[in-house]
C-alpha cells in the first residue's frame, strides 16, 4: 500500500534531570518529563511497510558535548542525565529506512522550554544525495530517429517509486539530487509511433507505461545514493555496447582549483572536491596539482565518500591555453593589473552564453542567441553579477547571479570573436569572466595554442625578419607556452595559464602578421623536447656577444642552455680570456671591428650602449639600496715608530672589520677644496668596478672603494644603483632612448673619469637588450638571413641537445 502524503507525528518523552539547571548549591533533584512531537510530510510516498521499519535517532547535546543519544524503533525515548549545569540543549533528531537516514531535524532547548512547556515540535526535513552522471562514447557514431528516445529511468528500490529523465543529443552532464536509498539505474532507448519532444534536460518527471512503445534496455545498474554525499555514475558506450559505472566519471575541463580547500573547479561538472590523497595516472602523488593544470581536458575519475581519490587522462601535451587579460600596461607590455571594474565584450557573431556557481552547481546556458553586432556589460550591481545585452534593436538583462558565477561567452562559429573594451584587438576562441573578491572582475581567454601563437609571434618578433627566424620563434614560443601550462600554478586559483604580458609572452598587443601566421602553420604542433619534457625556451631580442647562463639569470641550471659566444668563429672566446679583455671587448664602439670578430648581431643598435651618471648621483643612490656589504678601512698611523719585522710604515691598512650598515656608515656628496679649481675636485669615490662576472660577462657584483670603506653591491641592487630613469641611453648606433627604467642588460663595464669640463663621471658601457638566456632574437634573424640557416639549425644552435616532437599527434 503506498500512501500519498500524511503528517506523521512521533511521540518522544524526555525526562531531565533538574541538575542541568539547577543551581550547584541545590541539594535535591526535579525530573522535568516533556513530549518532542516528530513531525513530516511524507514526501517520498512511504507504504505502510517502510513507516514501520522507520528506526528514530536522537542525539541531546549539551555545551555542544554529546550527552545522550538513542535509537529505537518505538518513537518513545526516556532520557536521563546528571550533569553540571547548563544555558541550552540541543536536539538532533533523524530518521532511517534500511540504513539510509533519510529524514533529519533539530532544535534547540533553553530553559524556559523545558520549564514552561510540556511539548515540544521538531520538524523532520528531506535529505538528499547528490548525483553527477556523465557520458563517455555517445558523440562516436551514436544517434536518434525522429521515432526515437533515449531515456534514463531511476527506480527507487528502498521507496518503491520512479523518476525518468529524457537524453538530448549531444549528451550534457547531469547533476541531480536523489533521496537516500538504493537506486536501479536503467538506461533505454525508446521507439515510438509519433514524435515526443524531449523534456529539458534537468527535469525530472514521472514515467508513465503509455502503449505503442517499443523499449530497448541498453544497460542498467544497481547503485546507493547517501545523504550530502557526492556519488557518481559514468554511462559509456563503446562500439555498440553500453554500461554505467558506478562511482565514476568523465569531467569536461578543469577552469580552475583551490589547492587550500582540495577543490577542482570543472567547466560542466562545477567544483569537485578531492581526497587528501590522489592517485593521478597509476600514481600516488603529494601534489596533486603540479599534474592537474588549468584546461586540462577529459579528465577520469573514480569517487569514494563523496570525494575523488583517483583521476586519470591522455592529455599528454595541452592543445588549449588560457590567459589572463591585462587590464593596464606600461608601456614595455608589463601587466600594472588584470582587474576590470566592469567588462564590456563587443561580439560580431552569434554566441551563448553559460554559468556555473552557487545558484547553479553546474554548467547552465542562460542565454543562446544569432544577434550579429552589438555589446554585452557584465557588472556588480546590489551584492550581486549582472549581464546586459544590447544591439540596435534588442535589449536583455540576465541574472541576479551571486557573485562566486563563473560567466563563460562562447562564440557559435569559427571566425567569431570579441573585442574587451580597453583592449583594442580582437580576441578569438572563449572569454571567461569571474568576480574576484570585491577588487573586480578578471578576464580569461581560451583559445586554440596554434591560434595563440599567430598572435604571440607577431606580437614578439618583427614581421619583416626572415621566415626561418620567425619558424624558431614559432617554436620557442610554442614550446614556452606549453611547458608553463605544465609547470607554471601562479594563476591557479583564477583559472589561467598564463597573462599577456612580458611576464610570459606578449598576446595580442597588435594585429597578426601574415608571415606570423606562415611561420605557425608551416611548423604546426613542433615544440622542443629534451629527456622527454617540454624545454624552457628562453629568449629575448639581443644579446651581448655571448648568451648567458640561466644559474646566473634566473637560479636554475638547464643542460641545454649555456654560455656561448654568438659568433661565427669558434675562437672568439679566447679573445675576452686574456687580463681586462671583457672589458675591452665591452668598449669596442667600432662596427667593423666587431663584426670582423665574427658576432652576428651588429646590425642592432642596442649591440652597444652606454650611459652616463655623476658621481653625486651615485653617491645618492646607495643610501637607497637594500642589501650592500659595507667594510670600513681601518687607518693605522705608524708615528714613526719602527715594525718589529722591518721598517715600513702601515697607512691605510684594510682589516677583516666587521661589516656595517649604511644607517651606521655615512656617504657625503662631492666636495671641492677650491672653488677655484676644478682640477682639485675632492672625488669622495675612489674606484667603481665590476667585481665579479658569470659566464658570457653578466656582472653579479660590484664595488664601490671610498676613502674610509668599501662596498659591495649585489645583482638587484645594481640595478637600482644604475637605473637609467630619465637619463638619456646613447646606442650602437648613435640614437638615444630616454624612456628605459631598467639597464638594457646586465652585460656592461665601468669608468671612472672626468667630462670634458673636468667634472666626474662614471660611464656604463653595456652590450644587449633583455636578460640574455637561449635565444637573440637578432642573432636568429641575422643567421638565417646572412648564413642562410634553416630554423632547425638555429633552434639546435641556442638549445643544444633538444630534439623536436609534434605534439599535434597528441591530440
Amino acid at each position: 500500500m503506498r500512501l500519498s502524503s500524511f503528517l506523521f507525528s512521533t511521540l518522544v518523552i524526555i525526562v531531565l534531570s533538574s541538575s542541568i539547571f539547577s543551581s550547584p548549591q541545590e541539594e535535591f533533584k526535579t525530573e522535568y518529563s516533556f513530549e518532542v512531537f516528530l513531525n513530516f510530510e511524507n514526501e517520498y510516498n512511504f507504504s505502510q511497510e517502510n513507516l514501520k521499519d522507520i528506526r528514530y535517532v536522537v542525539s541531546v547535546f549539551s555545551d555542544g558535548k554529546l550527552v545522550s543519544k538513542l535509537e529505537s524503533y518505538n518513537p518513545v525515548f526516556i532520557f536521563n542525565y546528571n550533569g553540571q549545569p547548563s544555558k541550552v540543549l540541543k536536539l538532533v533528531c533523524e530518521a532511517y529506512l534500511k540504513g539510509f537516514l533519510v529524514l533529519k531535524g533539530e532544535t534547540v532547548l533553553g530553559v524556559e522550554d523545558i520549564t514552561d512547556k510540556k511539548k515540544v515540535e521538531v520538524k523532520l526535513s528531506k535529505v538528499f544525495g547528490n548525483v553527477l552522471i556523465t557520458f563517455d562514447g555517445f558523440d562516436k557514431g551514436f544517434s536518434l530517429t525522429n521515432e526515437e528516445n533515449l531515456i534514463v529511468y531511476f527506480n527507487n528500490l528502498t521507496y518503491n517509486y520512479q523518476y525518468s529523465l529524457n537524453l538530448k543529443l549531444p549528451v550534457e552532464p547531469l547533476y541531480l539530487l536523489l533521496p537516500p536509498g538504493t537506486w536501479e539505474v536503467s538506461v533505454v532507448k525508446i521507439k515510438i509511433s509519433q514524435e515526443v519532444t524531449p523534456t529539458e534536460i534537468s527535469h525530472i518527471s514521472d514515467t508513465k507505461n503509455d502503449s505503442g512503445k517499443e523499449e530497448t534496455i541498453l544497460c542498467t545498474e544497481k547503485f546507493d545514493v547517501f545523504a550530502n554525499v557526492l556519488s557518481g555514475l559514468l554511462i559509456t558506450k563503446v562500439d555498440n555496447d553500453f554500461s554505467i559505472l558506478k562511482n565514476r566519471g568523465l569531467f569536461s575541463k578543469v577552469v580552475a582549483a583551490d589547492t587550500s580547500k582540495g577543490l577542482l573547479h570543472f567547466e560542466k561538472e562545477g567544483v569537485i572536491p578531492l581526497d587528501r590523497s590522489v592517485e593521478i595516472n597509476d600514481k600516488i602523488v603529494a601534489d596533486w596539482s603540479s599534474m592537474i593544470y588549468p584546461g586540462l581536458r577529459n579528465v577520469y575519475t573514480w569517487f569514494s565518500n563523496g570525494k575523488v581519490y583517483k583521476i586519470k587522462f591522455q592529455e599528454k601535451f595541452p592543445a588549449f591555453v588560457r590567459i589572463l587579460i591585462s587590464s593596464k600596461m606600461n608601456s614595455v607590455g608589463g601587466m600594472i593589473s588584470y582587474l576590470f571594474e566592469s567588462v564590456r565584450l563587443e561580439f560580431d557573431a552569434g554566441f551563448k552564453i553559460f554559468v556555473s556557481g552557487q545558484d547553479f552547481p553546474f554548467y547552465n546556458q542562460v542565454f543562446d542567441s544569432e544577434l550579429k553586432k552589438g555589446f554585452c556589460d557584465v557588472y556588480e550591481a546590489n551584492n550581486s553579477i549582472f549581464i546586459t545585452i544590447r544591439t540596435d534593436n534588442y535589449e536583455n538583462t540576465l541574472g541576479p547571479f551571486s557573485k562566486d558565477t563563473r560567466l563563460y561567452f562562447k562564440p557559435t562559429s569559427e571566425s567569431a570573436s570579441f573585442i574587451i573594451k580597453g583592449r583594442n584587438n580582437k580576441y578569438k576562441g572563449s572569454i571567461e569572466v569571474v568576480y574576484v573578491s570585491a577588487k573586480g572582475f578578471a578576464v580569461i581567454n581560451d583559445i586554440f595554442i596554434e591560434e595563440y601563437l599567430c598572435s604571440v609571434v607577431s606580437g614578439e618578433m618583427p614581421s619583416f625578419y626572415h621566415i626561418e627566424a620567425l619558424k624558431a620563434q614559432a617554436i620557442a614560443a610554442r614550446t614556452y607556452a606549453v611547458e608553463k601550462i605544465l609547470s607554471d600554478r601562479r594563476y591557479y586559483s583564477l583559472g589561467a595559464n598564463l597573462d599577456d604580458s612580458i611576464n610570459f609572452q606578449v598576446y595580442n598587443t597588435q594585429k597578426t602578421s601574415e608571415n606570423a601566421i606562415r611561420a605557425v602553420k608551416e611548423t604546426a604542433g613542433q615544440i622542443l623536447m629534451f629527456n622527454g619534457k617540454p624545454v624552457a625556451t628562453f629568449y629575448y631580442a639581443v644579446s651581448g656577444g655571448f648568451t648567458l647562463d640561466p644559474g646566473d639569470v634566473f637560479n636554475m641550471r638547464l643542460r641545454y642552455l649555456k654560455s656561448k659566444p654568438i659568433s661565427v668563429f669558434d675562437n672568439v672566446l679566447e679573445l675576452i680570456k686574456s687580463e681586462g679583455g671583457i672589458d675591452n671587448f665591452l668598449k669596442i664602439w667600432d662596427k667593423d671591428v666587431l663584426e670582423s670578430m665574427g658576432f652576428v648581431e651588429v646590425s642592432s643598435a642596442f649591440f652597444g650602449w652606454k650611459v652616463v651618471y655623476s658621481v653625486d648621483e651615485i653617491v645618492q643612490r646607495i643610501n637607497l639600496l637594500k642589501n650592500p656589504v659595507v667594510i670600513p678601512k681601518i687607518s693605522v698611523k705608524n708615528n714613526n715608530e719602527s715594525n718589529s719585522q722591518n721598517d715600513t710604515k702601515a697607512t691605510n691598512v684594510t682589516t677583516e672589520a666587521s661589516v656595517l650598515s649604511l644607517t651606521e656608515s655615512s656617504f657625503v656628496t662631492t666636495e671641492t677644496t677650491s672653488t677655484n679649481s676644478q682640477q682639485n675636485e675632492y672625488l669622495p669615490i675612489q674606484k667603481l668596478y665590476v667585481s665579479k662576472r658569470g659566464a658570457g660577462g653578466i656582472v653579479l657584483e660590484v664595488k664601490i672603494e671610498f676613502d674610509d670603506k668599501e662596498i659591495t653591491i649585489f645583482k638587484d641592487d645594481v640595478k637600482r644603483l644604475f637605473s637609467p630613469a630619465n637619463k638619456a641611453i646613447q646606442l650602437f648606433n648613435n640614437s638615444t632612448r630616454n624612456d628605459l627604467t631598467s639597464l638594457p642588460s646586465m652585460v656592461f663595464t665601468t669608468e671612472l673619469t672626468k667630462n670634458t669640463d673636468g667634472k666626474a663621471q662614471i660611464i656604463l658601457y653595456g652590450r644587449g637588450y633583455g636578460h640574455g638566456v637561449g635565444m637573440s632574437q637578432v642573432a636568429a634573424n641575422n643567421f638565417a638571413r646572412k648564413y642562410n640557416w634553416e630554423y632547425t639549425k638555429i633552434l639546435s644552435f641556442f638549445y643544444e641537445g633538444t630534439q623536436l616532437w609534434n605534439i599535434l599527434e597528441y591530440f
